[in-house]
């Protein structure tokens, strides 16, 4: 399947890196003929800038930022959704394939669709909420927006299973592609590892289940004295990093747990992942329950370095996870937590790297990307 003859616009929110800036790679790596990504940074960012790229046969050609302004969340939506518009306005161009990553950039690619500015929309989910909003209005427009563009978008690529389900429920007829996060793979053949390091990567708020590892340590450290944790992520939206923090102080664990904040350098990340015995993906469920219905990054972060998982049986790829003997999978609970790491350390480490390594080969993205672009054009 060649690229080069194809032009492409993706349009998503950002923060952290994610499959959007991935197909972006991929697409330049194949040197397509014209690129464009129109980001809309969330709320929460540092820098709030929307702004687009223009890449022409992989090579980048302009970048322009519009409005470094935060707003109220519900606002900020609205204005990014105008700034799609204005891009277009700057970027003077049609494009064969538009990727709108949500509900949201998807419609404004059906309205560009309208008036001949985009020949066929893809309607990217990467999660779904059943409660979105508090509100009940803006809750029910967001899942009238999120059911016209399953119906109305050329394509439907969902993360899970699970979404498709949740809106054949709400009666939306056309047929979903899974499209599953995949897997930049490092070249890591065997690994140089600690088996008594635990490693978490991500946000630190209540729901990622990180305190469970913190407050069973003192447990898990009388049958495995070596035992030490590593976090690394960026300071919680509601503060519950102190909160962790305070935690490790009052159970004396200073000499065992770590906090390195962000780490956005992927080279250095991916160092001291490979490094690490196990990764830690403890989600619990939450009231909106939207890790239900996607497929999480975190546990293909970690299979991407070479690292087995300890995986909460609340998410559906810990199913996987455990057929193909890539980890552990516990209950979502203290006891279960400390089971968990307990059943680590008596298994074959080896045997589970092996595994991982062997397995990651299925979520590469290259072959996700080739496979369902390959669709697109059928």
């Amino acid at each position: 399947m060649s690229f080069k003859s194809k032009s492409y616009v993706i349009v998503s929110h950002t923060f952290v890196e994610g499959s959007s800036q991935v197909l972006l790679k991929f697409l330049n790596k194949h040197k397509s003929n014209s690129v464009a990504f129109i980001g809309h940074p969330l709320n929460y960012a540092p820098d709030v800038a929307n702004f687009y790229e223009y890449y022409s046969k992989g090579r980048k050609i302009k970048l322009r930022k519009f409005l470094n302004v935060k707003l109220p969340e519900k606002l900020s939506y609205f204005k990014d959704f105008f700034m799609t518009f204005i891009s277009f306005s700057f970027l003077k161009k049609r494009f064969d394939i538009y990727f709108g990553y949500d509900a949201l950039n998807a419609f404004a690619g059906l309205i560009l669709r309208r008036i001949g500015l985009v020949k066929q929309v893809v309607f990217y989910t990467i999660d779904y909420f059943p409660q979105r909003f508090n509100s009940k209005f803006f809750n029910w427009l967001y899942h009238k927006i999120d059911s016209y563009c399953a119906e109305k978008s050329d394509f439907v690529w969902n993360l899970s299973s699970n979404i498709g389900k949740a809106r054949k429920k709400k009666g939306v007829k056309k047929k979903p592609l899974v499209v599953p996060v995949g897997i930049e793979i490092h070249k890591i053949n065997v690994r140089k590892y600690d088996k008594h390091h635990l490693i978490y990567v991500g946000g630190l708020e209540w729901y990622y289940g990180v305190q469970l590892v913190i407050q069973g340590m003192p447990k898990l450290l009388k049958k495995f004295p070596k035992l030490y944790l590593t976090i690394i992520g960026p300071p919680s939206a509601v503060g519950y990093d102190k909160e962790l923090k305070k935690m490790v102080k009052e159970l004396s664990l200073e000499s065992k747990v770590k906090f390195l904040g962000s780490i956005t350098n992927q080279k250095k990340l991916n160092s001291i992942l490979s490094k690490a015995g196990i990764g830690l993906a403890l989600y619990l469920p939450d009231d909106k329950g939207w890790k239900k219905y996607t497929d999480v990054t975190k546990p293909k972060t970690y299979l991407a370095a070479g690292l087995p998982v300890l995986i909460t049986s609340y998410l559906s790829i810990s199913k996987e996870i455990s057929d193909s003997n890539l980890g552990i999978v516990v209950k979502p609970n203290l006891s279960g937590v400390i089971n968990g790491i307990e059943k680590f350390f008596n298994s074959d480490v080896e045997q589970l790297n092996k595994n991982v390594l062997e397995f990651r080969e299925n979520y590469d993205y290259n072959k996700i990307f080739n496979k369902n672009l390959q669709r697109c054009f059928d």
